[in-house]
């Protein structure tokens, strides 16, 4: 299983669970945890806009019933979706998978362990896979637990086929979100990686919002050498402006005060 490289800011990306979740509160009436959820809701910032990955997006189905894999798996390849399911969490984690556009459907009830243990595995491993529970018998605490640690759907069975097929579109889109800023964010470390310890030392004073004058006072070297400096910063960074190198460095994680520690 894959283990993502950064963890980009959960606020864009989290958009279509918070709401997911919300929706779900609010149908229910439960009107103290739906005030708990509503102002992580209101600083969702807009998604991103990404490409999809060099393979076929694909759907796995953990579920211990053979009858029930095979419906879900004819269901998909008759949507055109690849599938390949699995008997047990167990199977599923010892599969060498490759890094692609992937949701997860997963039961809650397995003869061993349970899909929240699952769920529980793959977020230790760092591997953010969007989950889609189903089960028989689901309960409100039980949905709204599953949602609240990231599952983006909660079904229960008997469900429409329709309903399924757009829980994983919408699953996938999230993924395809994931991928993309993943990618970005591993573009602007392999950006950052190239500037020498001198130039990190700029970058850092440039993200605190020091000038040229102040960049060479700092350095203790003239302000024509700084200019030179920034230029080179601003080149390998593929930044247009200060803003954007700024937005960059937040984006990997990057402040002047981490900046100054790796370079000393």
């Amino acid at each position: 299983m894959d283990t993502p490289e950064f963890d980009e800011k959960a606020a864009a990306i989290d958009a279509p669970r918070d709401s997911l979740l919300i929706a779900l509160l609010e149908r229910l009436g439960l009107n103290d945890m739906l005030a708990e959820a509503r102002p992580t809701a209101m600083n969702l910032a807009p998604a991103l806009h990404a490409p999809s990955g060099d393979l076929a997006p694909i759907v796995y189905v953990v579920d211990d019933e053979a009858a029930v894999r095979d419906a879900l798996a004819r269901l998909l390849r008759s949507a055109d979706i690849a599938v390949q399911t699995f008997a047990s969490a167990d199977a599923f984690l010892a599969e060498p998978f490759a890094q692609r556009l992937a949701c997860l459907v997963l039961d809650v009830n397995l003869q061993a362990g349970t899909g929240f243990d699952l769920q529980n595995e793959l977020q230790r491993r760092g591997c953010e896979l969007p989950i889609i529970f189903m089960t028989g018998y689901g309960t409100i605490p039980m949905s709204v637990k599953a949602i609240k640690a990231g599952a983006q759907e909660f079904l229960t069975k008997p469900f429409d086929e329709g309903e399924l097929l757009a829980a994983i579109d919408k699953a996938l889109a999230w993924a395809r979100q994931r991928f993309a800023a993943q990618a970005q964010a591993r573009e602007v470390r392999s950006r950052y990686q190239s500037l020498t310890p001198r130039e990190r030392q700029v970058l850092a004073l440039l993200v605190d919002g020091k000038v040229n004058k102040q960049v060479a006072q700092a350095l203790g070297t003239r302000e024509v050498t700084a200019k030179v400096h920034k230029k080179h910063v601003m080149a390998k960074m593929k930044a247009a402006t200060l803003i954007d190198l700024v937005r960059q460095c937040e984006q990997i994680g990057v402040g002047p005060e981490a900046v100054h520690a790796r370079s000393d």
